[in-house]
């Protein structure tokens, strides 16, 4: 097995675990970003900055938010 193909299979398990949420088809490395989620995450992320919130408390509320919807 070639080394993407790899990374591509080591993906597909574990998911998509960035800020920003893409999806990555084919043996391609390229992602695709949907527009509507991108632009919420990037607003939300913008908004806890303003709170001061630090990079591991925005990812966990991310990833508590996640598991909400």
């Amino acid at each position: 097995m070639k080394i993407f193909e790899k990374v591509l299979e080591r993906k597909r398990k574990n998911g998509n675990r960035g800020f920003l949420p893409f999806v990555q088809e084919g043996s391609n490395l390229t992602r695709r970003y949907p527009r509507e989620k991108t632009v919420e995450r990037i607003a939300c992320i913008k908004e806890l900055r303003d709170q001061k919130k630090t990079i591991p408390q925005i990812k966990e509320i991310l990833r508590e938010k996640d598991k909400i919807i």
